[in-house]
């Protein structure tokens, strides 16, 4: 009995040992198991809400576009991205995985999204102080982020990882309940309880089956942790507290290749070599970091795990401590996923943000660089946002606080306001662009020209919501247009004004000085002007060629200086080292600018070419006149000494009394007229001046150049004129003609020369058809043609293309300057004409002078008309000239016909004698030219005192005093002496009738003599 006691208590030692063998080996390997089974369950979730807590940021990115703080339903609309892509999201979670995100309203948590399985019902909101049934929520929401055991919203415990979402402001918690992950163990501890309990039982007959059966249960026990370790659906590697790897999930082994046998007992760096993405350097083991630390750890990005067979993997994982009861690392769970896609998607889209961030920066550059700005308006409340540039065109420094379409009407001009408005407003109502150019003033006062267009833009709705843009300053290239336009303008102009001066041979100075004048106000956008002809010697205006009312704008004479200042311009005209004219304009509107100077100036460099042009022709013509006149003085010396010879001998006649009185003052009369009209021929011939175009019939000067060529050509050569119509009429310079037509002869008698020929003159109408005209290089119409034909030796082809050269000649040195036919082309061409010649060697030479024909006949021949009867008269003449006989004649003459006649050499008695009786006289005749006084002078004092007396000017020559001059200067009559009697008895009785009130206003032109181009 105490044996089988003795064996009992044994029995029940041994069973005792046994059940605490067992029951500490199963306390042990449960509490091991549920640690690692936690410390894994930490990690992954952990890792999946880290995960999770990043897509959303990286979404929220890429969504949004602004830096603002997201509204509500911006929040909501990325959470319903969310909802989405989460179906299916808890199947490794289990039964009781749940992912949920909350906001902090007020006091209370309010839940935005939670699922649970296939449950998405929102929870209720929980205050913010009951930690006891939100947790979790409590700590993500205080923006911490970690992994806790504690109670939900639901009151019930789970294991939840929480992270604070900051640019949402939102609590993300994905958990677990703590009663799922004790599900295995507590099913593995009952049975290993029924299992002890069954060996209890059966005692010591199975004790030999005991620890079998123990080591059983164990292993199932390992078993069903192997089992939860290979559903985890991230790669798990356990390590020991060296850093060994003791366990690997089959998602481990398939990620770096190394399957459990082979990578037991190997250090971790072994199995997971890992890498810097960017570097290619080794990172820091994880599992050193963790065993030092004592903390979960996470890799850094870009980092990537080389399998085995060298394939590269970018994952994301996380370790944790497995920690034995005194807290002491026994060793690492390793947690981590291949997130080489989601990285690639992630490194995409920021890639494609920093695209897009380049994009903006070049986009901005190269608007700002384009004077550019953006802009977005808001059709509904018409505010906008702009680029920095856009604020910049209008003149502020910085971004404006804000922007409206009112504030831009405002800076757009009010000439402009209405239409660009206008505009808007139909772009609006037709869905059309808006683009436009207009005119705005900045900020700082200053008016810029911008370009705007827009285009519009929908909603989702299809609702027109806003219009975007860019707006340009083209200020510059409005510029460079009109300035462009400008030049244009101006080159048109001067090369009008220089086709006109091309055209320009013959016109007169001041006709010229119009065309200048009218081309710099128009190109000055001038009201009127002038034009000053400087006198070389004195330096002031001779003359000037006004337009416009140029005095109502109270401008007198004009400055020598060039100035652009106010809105007077004066410009010189420089020709050589001095100012031959001044252009003058002037304006109301607007100051003068230097664009405007350097535009007259070129005016005035071409005005300077002209004059120096029209002077050089000047002396060319004179040249050619005093050749002429070398080439006359024989023949005029010949004819008054034939005239002399008559006067001499019928005086002495007279003294011998052989004749009678009456025939030998009729011959001396005749005699002395002869005189008259050869010197008044040869000072119309040498005068330097060109008259004015006139209308004439060409038949008289013609019958008196062929007189004067009579009495100048040997008498071996025969003159024949050949008139084929009387009754032309043309429009020309009389001395010009009279020149042309004695260059011409005196031409083709020096070519005749001493051995005798014949020079035939013809004068006829042709009409030059179209074609014709074009070979002649005139215009079509009807022509006065004067044809000179000789028999001289002809010339050669050689020698005709060179005919009208200045200057050349075939005579011998000294015997000729080569002028007298290129006068004759310039004063023929001056008139509109042509000069054709035809010639041969042998053949002789035909010159033809086509001169325009007109129709409105003639107004008046321009040879004197014979002597008429003395005009007797009465009244009261002061006469004065500094050659006594004259005195003498003229006083006795006009005593004789009726008139009271004081005369007078000295000007200055006269001048004295008229003070002192103003009224004693009806008219003065005066000489021009006389000692003290000249006649103007004398004529300028007298009408001091009396201001209505008419007074005659006479005198022999005057380069100082011409017809047009003695109009101007209001004398009654001008003559050239010798004054025949039979005029001037004519005229006093016209002006001092006239100045009775019994006449009318007489012509002047009545009053001048008619000799040939004198007025």
């Amino acid at each position: 009995m105490r044996r089988f006691f003795k064996g009992w208590s044994r029995f029940l030692l041994l069973l005792g040992i046994m059940l605490a063998v067992v029951g500490i080996s199963m306390g042990t390997s449960l509490s091991m198991l549920h640690q690692s089974i936690l410390e894994v369950e930490k990690v992954r979730i952990s890792a999946m809400a880290k995960s999770q807590e990043r897509l959303i940021v990286t979404l929220y990115q890429a969504t949004m576009q602004h830096p603002q703080a997201p509204s509500q339903a911006e929040t909501e609309h990325i959470l319903s991205l969310l909802t989405q892509s989460y179906q299916g999201w808890h199947e490794g979670l289990g039964n009781t995985g749940e992912i949920a995100f909350a906001q902090r309203r007020g006091e209370q948590i309010e839940y935005l999204f939670r699922q649970r399985q296939a449950d998405t019902t929102l929870p209720k909101p929980v205050p913010w102080d009951r930690l006891d049934v939100s947790l979790p929520m409590h700590r993500a929401l205080a923006g911490e982020s970690g992994v806790v055991i504690g109670p939900n919203y639901r009151g019930v415990t789970v294991l939840a990882a929480y992270e604070f979402i900051a640019p949402l402001h939102l609590g993300l918690v994905v958990e677990i309940d703590l009663a799922e992950l004790d599900t295995p163990l507590r099913e593995a501890t009952e049975k290993t309880l029924a299992i002890a309990l069954l060996a209890l039982l059966v005692g010591s007959l199975l004790f030999a089956r005991i620890s079998e059966g123990v080591i059983q249960k164990i292993r199932i026990s390992e078993q069903n942790l192997a089992i939860t370790l290979n559903s985890i659906g991230d790669g798990v590697i356990v390590t020991d507290q060296a850093g060994c790897v003791t366990r690997m999930n089959p998602v481990a082994e398939a990620l770096t290749g190394w399957p459990l046998p082979e990578a037991a007992r190997q250090p971790l760096p072994t199995v997971l070599p890992l890498i810097n993405a960017m570097t290619r350097q080794p990172v820091v083991d994880p599992v050193a970091k963790v065993i030092r630390s004592g903390r979960v750890e996470g890799l850094a990005n870009h980092t990537i795990l080389i399998a085995r067979d060298g394939t590269e993997r970018q994952i994301a994982d996380s370790a944790a401590p497995m920690l034995d009861p005194k807290q002491q690392v026994m060793g690492v769970v390793l947690v981590f996923r291949d997130v080489t896609e989601e990285y690639r998607t992630r490194e995409e889209i920021e890639r494609s943000e920093q695209r897009l961030r380049d994009s903006r920066q070049r986009l901005e550059l190269a608007l700002r660089w384009g004077h550019m700005g953006g802009w977005d308006l808001d059709l509904l409340d018409h505010t906008a946002n702009r680029t920095l540039e856009h604020d910049r065109i209008f003149g502020y420094p910085s971004l404006l606080p804000a922007w409206t379409y009112a504030m831009f009407l405002e800076h757009v001009l009010p000439e402009d306001r209405f239409e660009v408005d206008r505009r808007f407003q139909e772009a609006i109502k037709t869905f059309s662009d808006w683009s436009f150019e207009c005119r705005i003033r900045r900020v700082d006062g200053a008016v810029r020209w911008i370009w705007v267009t827009g285009g519009h833009q929908m909603d989702e709705t299809g609702t027109l919501r806003r219009m975007a843009g860019v707006v340009q300053d083209i200020t510059e290239r409005k510029q460079a247009e009109a300035a462009t336009l400008r030049e244009k303008e101006v080159q048109v102009a001067l090369a009008r004004l220089g086709k006109a001066f091309l055209a320009s041979q013959g016109m007169s100075v001041a006709e010229i000085a119009h065309g200048v004048l009218a081309t710099s106000l128009a190109v000055t956008g001038s009201h009127g002007g002038f034009v000053d002809e400087i006198d070389p010697l004195t330096g002031l205006s001779s003359t000037r060629t006004p337009i416009g009312e140029i005095e109502t704008l109270g401008l007198g004479q004009a400055s020598p200086d060039p100035a652009a200042a106010g809105r007077l311009l004066s410009v010189p005209v420089i020709s050589g080292d001095r100012t031959v004219a001044q252009i003058t304009v002037a304006n109301r509107e607007r100051d003068y600018t230097p664009d405007d100077q350097a535009i007259v100036e070129r005016i005035a460099d071409l005005f300077a070419i002209v004059l120096e042009r029209v002077n050089l022709e000047r002396q060319l013509r004179h040249a050619g006149r005093l050749e002429a006149v070398g080439t006359l003085a024989g023949g005029i010396a010949h004819d008054f000494n034939n005239i002399l010879a008559i006067i001499i001998g019928n005086m002495e006649l007279v003294t011998f009394g052989v004749s009678e009185l009456e025939d030998v003052v009729k011959n001396i009369s005749d005699a002395a007229n002869r005189g008259r009209d050869l010197v008044r021929q040869l000072l119309t011939f040498s005068r330097q001046t060109s008259g004015d175009k006139q209308r004439f019939n060409p038949v008289p000067l013609l019958k008196e150049v062929l007189k004067l060529m009579r009495s100048t050509l040997p008498t071996s050569i025969d003159i024949r004129e050949d008139i084929r119509d009387a009754n032309l009429s043309i429009l020309a310079d009389s001395t010009m003609l009279y020149q042309v037509i004695v260059n011409l002869c005196t031409n083709a008698g020096q070519a005749i020369g001493e051995a005798g020929g014949r020079i035939t003159v013809v004068l006829e109408r042709l009409l030059i058809a179209a074609d014709q005209a074009r070979l002649l290089q005139i215009r079509s119409g009807p022509y006065a043609v004067i044809s000179v034909l000789d028999t001289g030796p002809g010339m050669s082809p050689e020698i005709m293309e060179r005919i009208f050269e200045p200057f050349f000649t075939t005579k011998r040195v000294g015997q000729g300057t080569g002028l007298g036919l290129a006068v004759v082309h310039g004063a023929v061409q001056g008139c509109g004409g042509k000069v054709q010649v035809e010639s041969a060697p042998g053949a002789g030479a035909t010159f033809r002078v086509y001169l325009p024909a007109v129709e409105t006949p003639a107004q008046h021949d321009l040879v004197a008309p014979d002597q008429t009867p003395v005009t007797r008269g009465k009244g009261r003449i002061l006469f004065v000239d500094d050659e006594a006989g004259l005195v003498q004649v003229g006083t006795e003459f006009l005593t004789a016909i009726g008139y009271s006649v004081v005369g007078n050499t000295d000007p200055l008695e006269v001048l004295a004698h008229f003070q002192q009786a103003p009224d004693a006289f009806d008219v003065v005749i005066t000489d021009q030219t006389m000692p003290g006084l000249t006649g103007d002078q004398l004529a300028e004092k007298i009408r001091a005192h009396r201001p209505d007396m008419p007074i005659f000017l006479c005198t022999g020559y005057s380069d100082r005093m011409t017809r047009e001059k003695a109009i101007e200067a209001g004398f009654a009559r001008f003559y050239i002496k010798p004054v025949a009697m039979v005029d001037l008895a004519q005229d006093l009785q016209e002006v001092i009738a006239q100045d009775k009130g019994q006449h009318g206003t007489p012509s002047m032109d009545c009053a001048l003599p008619a000799a040939p181009g004198q007025g």
